[in-house]
């Protein structure tokens, strides 16, 4: 007898995935079976399915795969972040922006992304938490940060992410700072701020962050970008400046490495967490779980 095939669990989330995966479909099966996996595929049912699914019967396999957007991804890791046997971890890219895959080099074509599943060792990752909550990407508030969850569904398979940006131009009417004090392994920083961001990836919302070179997502730490509320018309020409040319030299911009953070303000501010509603705190932590999932990049 040949020897026992491994058991794989494909989840796939229809609404992001369909369009991109159903050419390849048969094709992809066809590589993990060929790569010694027994497949089991289950398609989600609504947004919180995936973590749901991968919490419950994650521990029965030997991995997981994921065909999806960046949400997909991070309710997998959700759900099999605290199991204790974690079943290694591979993403089929299908969603508007695809940050995570963009960032860390997964291939965007799903059935080049199936063969470096099956052909590829994982590598050790890190997780961020924010409040409780797993994230893959990013944390954030202020400025454009709703858009990423109050732009429409159709809109954003439709018109990528322009439409993030329509949705976020949107916001301008309504930019306002933030009075906070942020703690972090460094020290703490006390201003007015329109945006903040803990992130553990090189690009957002479709953008590459230009200090990439220096961003890893398993050397434990995240980074911390804070832009300061500009104090007069002359200060928001160089704070915009600032920000187009991501100059962290700016005395307008924050830019910390750190494993831990603690956010405080006096009233509740509202957070993204990787493109989802996170809620509204007027206290929170971030912090870095070092190497937790073992996934293939």
């Amino acid at each position: 007898m040949g020897a026992a095939m491994k058991k794989l669990l494909f989840i796939i989330n229809p609404v992001t995935a369909k369009a991109i995966l159903s050419p390849h479909l048969i094709d992809v099966m066809d590589v993990f079976v060929k790569g010694g996996y027994d497949v089991t595929t289950y398609i989600t049912q609504d947004k919180d399915d995936a973590a749901r699914i991968s919490a419950q019967r994650g521990g029965e396999f030997d991995a997981i795969v994921c065909a999806g957007g960046d949400g997909t991804l991070n309710g997998v890791i959700t759900g099999i972040l605290d199991l204790p046997e974690k079943p290694r971890l591979g993403y089929i890219p299908a969603g508007t922006t695809n940050d995570f895959a963009n960032s860390w080099g997964i291939p965007r074509n799903p059935l080049d992304a199936a063969k470096n599943i099956v052909s590829e060792a994982p590598s050790d990752i890190d997780v961020s938490v924010f409040c409780g909550r797993p994230f893959i990407y990013v944390a954030a508030f202020g400025i454009f940060t709703a858009a990423s969850y109050q732009t429409p569904q159709e809109a954003k398979q439709r018109f990528g992410r322009t439409a993030y940006l329509f949705e976020g131009i949107k916001s301008l009417a309504s930019v306002r700072p933030w009075h906070m004090k942020i703690i972090h392994d460094g020290g703490e920083i006390e201003d007015d701020f329109i945006y903040g961001m803990v992130s553990n990836t090189r690009m957002v919302g479709g953008f590459p962050l230009r200090m990439k070179e220096d961003i890893s997502i398993s050397d434990g730490k995240m980074e911390l970008i804070l832009i300061r509320q500009p104090k007069n018309p002359g200060d928001q020409t160089k704070m915009i400046a600032a920000v187009l040319a991501q100059d962290t030299s700016s005395e307008h911009i924050c830019f910390v490495h750190t494993s831990r953070i603690t956010f405080m303000s006096e009233e509740e501010i509202p957070w993204t967490v990787d493109g989802e509603f996170g809620g509204s705190v007027t206290e929170g932590e971030a912090y870095v779980r070092g190497k937790a999932i073992s996934m293939t990049l």
